[in-house]
């Protein structure tokens, strides 16, 4: 079975130490939009559970508005 996507879509990546974000472009060819990189907010993610959500919150909002 074969599924073609369309549209947009926003992927992040969130451990312990960085937050990465790419917006891609989907289609027959994804094309990246724009990514970035941060750290995370120390304390803010622990042994794989968000722990601040706030913290990550505004994180992810400021990496997103650059």
């Amino acid at each position: 079975m074969s599924v073609k996507l369309s549209g947009k879509a926003l992927v992040v990546q969130l451990t312990r130490d960085h937050i990465r974000v790419a917006k891609m472009q989907l289609g027959t060819k994804a094309q990246m939009l724009y990514s970035a990189e941060s750290a995370t907010p120390a304390g803010a993610v622990e042994d794989g559970a968000i722990r601040d959500v706030g913290a990550v919150t505004e994180a992810l909002k400021a990496m997103l508005e650059e």
